[in-house]
């Protein structure tokens, strides 16, 4: 809530402001925000090794004095694109990288296996919850101060304070850094040596080896997962970044363009509370399937959303299918694959849900600027979701030979 929630949404409110006072344009605010997405998918892999060879809490601590060293100066000495592009661009998406989601989830997929799905949606949610709190917050505090964005910086500065300060008496590695064990007592349904009682049994499959990184990236289980992510992450990125534009060439307001895409958030939100609720009873292939088959059917409605119901529905369906699926990435490669080459796994994810959206959102503007308009981009995006959608429940867990 306080790393990711505020860095990431705090970010917007705070740069939009800094390059009206800083006279800068537009464009400057594309560097900026393109060089905290490069920045974020390159440093990602380099993140899962390091949590791999010294541990997630490290990398946590690690990361948090980053971008707490990048809000000060952001709060200090930044003024102009340059400055904006190093502290913020560069040291604070390589922050964001290291002390993110990836070493979180991590942490996660080492203390729970049972309710390995609702501890995940549980972090997940943090996420949101400290963008919904930044944005007014930092909004306020900058009217407060006479419009200065450098102490909304030094807010971001305190909350990722008490970020590190939580993570340095709070977070463990493992249970057994503590002399516990993973959900409080023994996972194993039934050992096969003796065959004695069953003291849980797993709802959905769960591997009982650890596998290495290197076989598990040899499994097409693998690979599918990788281009499932990449690809909602992909469609989101669209939606995001010309949802408005389209909306408003629809002959929507800009006003109802804007709430439309509060919509798909809202949605997102409801999206997590349902998986946290089902994630441990269904296999995620299964609802990872169903919501890329929503978000297919949302792309299809947005094409030509002319009234207010279509609008709504489409990002309705858009939001309630983007949400689950980080969820299923994260719950499904820990199920098929165990623990140990999680984090690494989700560095190489990461470069794709940061990398392959990036492309895929200048190209949308680009194939707009030739054709004028964005149908064929939605058609294309609709028919590869479909697909996956209609592949993911043949994903089945790998068996190591």
């Amino acid at each position: 809530m306080f790393t990711t929630g505020f860095v990431t949404y705090g970010a917007s409110v705070l740069n939009t402001r800094m390059l009206s006072n800083l006279g800068l344009d537009r464009k400057s605010l594309g560097i900026a925000v393109s060089s905290f997405s490069f920045c974020l998918a390159v440093f990602a892999p380099i993140s899962g090794i390091l949590i791999h060879r010294i541990g997630a809490r490290s990398v946590l601590l690690g990361g948090t004095i980053v971008l707490i060293v990048a809000a000060l100066s952001m709060a200090t000495i930044v003024n102009s694109l340059t400055g904006l592009t190093i502290f913020y661009g560069l040291i604070m998406g390589c922050g964001t990288a290291v002390a993110g989601g990836i070493p979180v989830k991590t942490v996660v997929s080492y203390w729970f296996r049972k309710r390995l799905a609702f501890a995940v949606t549980v972090t997940s949610i943090g996420t949101n919850a400290g963008g919904a709190i930044a944005a007014p917050l930092l909004a306020y505090v900058m009217a407060a101060s006479a419009g200065s964005w450098r102490t909304g910086w030094l807010v971001v500065a305190v909350a990722l304070t008490v970020s590190f300060i939580a993570i340095f008496f709070l977070v463990r590695n493992q249970p057994s850094d503590v002399g516990q064990v993973i959900d409080g007592g023994d996972p194993v349904a039934e050992s096969p040596a003796t065959g004695l009682g069953v003291s849980w049994l797993p709802k959905v499959y769960k591997t009982s080896t650890e596998w290495e990184f290197a076989s598990m990236m040899r499994r097409p289980a693998a690979w599918w997962m990788l281009l499932a992510i990449s690809c909602s992450a992909s469609a989101l990125s669209i939606i995001v970044g010309h949802g408005v534009a389209h909306f408003m060439d629809l002959g929507h307001s800009s006003q109802l363009a804007g709430t439309t895409l509060g919509t798909v958030i809202g949605a997102q939100l409801i999206a997590r509370t349902i998986y946290a609720v089902i994630g441990d009873y269904i296999e995620p292939r299964f609802v990872w399937s169903g919501s890329l088959l929503l978000m297919a059917v949302g792309m299809l409605l947005v094409i030509d959303a002319a009234t207010y119901l279509q609008l709504f529905a489409s990002a309705a369906l858009l939001g309630l299918g983007a949400a689950p699926a980080i969820l299923c990435l994260s719950a499904m490669a820990v199920n098929y694959f165990g623990r140990t080459p999680f984090s690494r796994f989700q560095g190489v994810t990461m470069l794709g849900q940061a990398g392959l959206p990036a492309a895929v959102a200048v190209l949308t503007g680009i194939v707009f600027d030739r054709v004028g308009s964005y149908s064929v981009v939605f058609y294309s995006v609709a028919a590869v979701l479909a697909l996956l959608g209609l592949v993911m429940p043949f994903v089945r867990p790998p068996r190591l030979k």
